[in-house]
């Protein structure tokens, strides 16, 4: 997906982050309506009618019997929204590996975020399990990427050292044209 999103940004420069949030979007809104049959008949509760399951479950969306549904689905939608355009936005700006490593690492913040006590759901406890998996997931996406992260690291490291070089002969340049007096333009006066 990111793949695909990043050629179609190299292959039009010009191209708005909102044009394929929207194309993205639109397509996915077509498939799911497509297979929403499907998913109900497939995740209807034994004896009960998938019509019946699906009534259910708008009414519940509409915040029948708990009255924050409909600002929770609005809040969802808005915060999917805001993150498909910062991802979109990340993989214009730094390609599909940037965007991929920034979400496999955002892992453990979400994880994590299932110990808070949210509404409608339950409190989960953080156990030494779970944060291993997290660390393991994390450590594993570093050590696969490594190659690339330190050669990323030794490019900056390289051009910190030539900006403070150049800084350096700057100064030294600056102070032998002004013959030491530090003002630029007069030479020896």
């Amino acid at each position: 997906d990111a793949l695909l999103k990043e050629r179609v940004f190299a292959g039009y420069k010009g191209l708005d982050i909102f044009v394929v949030n929207t194309s993205a979007s639109a397509a996915q809104l077509l498939f799911c309506a497509l297979f929403l049959p499907l998913l109900v008949v497939a995740t209807s509760p034994a004896g009960v009618a998938p019509l019946a399951h699906l009534t259910t479950g708008l009414a519940s969306l509409a915040g029948v019997g708990t009255p924050l549904m409909p600002y929770l689905l609005i809040q969802y939608i808005t915060v999917n929204i805001l993150l498909n355009m910062t991802l979109l936005t990340l993989v214009k700006r730094a390609g599909a590996v940037a965007a991929t490593i920034t979400v496999i690492c955002s892992l453990p913040l979400s994880a994590m975020a299932f110990a808070l006590p949210l509404p409608l759901l339950k409190q989960q406890a953080v156990s030494v399990h779970l944060l291993a998996g997290l660390a393991l997931i994390v450590a594993g996406t570093v050590a696969y990427h490594f190659r690339a992260l330190k050669e990323a690291w030794s490019a900056a490291a390289v051009a910190r050292a030539a900006a403070k070089e150049a800084r350096r002969q700057g100064r030294d340049g600056d102070a032998e044209g002004d013959g030491g007096r530090g003002r630029p333009g007069v030479a020896g006066a």
